[in-house]
C-alpha cells in the first residue's frame, strides 16, 4: 500500500510547489511532467524519464536548441574521426553540427540533411 501512495504523494508535492512558485503558464504542465518523471524513475523506465526530462527542459527554456544531444554525439564522432585521421568524415560531421546549431544560416542544408 505504501509503495502505491509514494508516487501520488510526490506528484502532489511537486504540484503544490509549482503552484506556490506561480512561475508562469507552463507551471501546471511542468508539475505534471515532474510527477510523471518521478513515477517513471520509480518504475525504472529510464527512457521515459529521459523524454520527460527533455520536455521539462524545453518548457523551462523554450529557446534552447532541441538538437543539443545530437550535436554532442556528433562532436564526439568528429573527435574520434580526427583521432583516426579520417578528415573527410570530420569535415562532414562539422557541417552537420553547424547545420544543427544554426539551420537557417547554412546554404547547403539539403545536402547535409541527406547525409543524416
Amino acid at each position: 500500500m505504501m509503495k502505491k501512495t509514494i508516487p501520488i504523494l510526490i506528484l502532489f508535492i511537486v504540484s503544490l510547489s509549482a503552484h506556490a512558485q506561480n512561475s508562469g503558464p507552463n507551471s501546471e504542465k511542468k508539475a505534471a511532467l515532474e510527477g510523471q518523471k518521478a513515477i517513471a524513475i520509480k518504475n525504472q523506465d529510464f527512457l521515459l524519464a529521459k523524454k520527460l526530462k527533455q520536455q521539462i527542459e524545453q518548457l523551462e527554456n523554450p529557446t534552447a536548441n532541441p538538437n543539443s544531444e545530437k550535436i554532442v554525439a556528433l562532436e564526439k564522432q568528429k573527435s574520434e574521426a580526427i583521432k583516426n585521421q579520417d578528415f573527410l568524415l570530420a569535415k562532414k560531421l562539422k557541417q552537420q553540427i553547424e547545420q544543427l546549431e544554426n539551420p537557417s544560416a547554412n546554404p547547403n542544408s539539403e545536402k547535409i540533411a541527406a547525409l543524416e
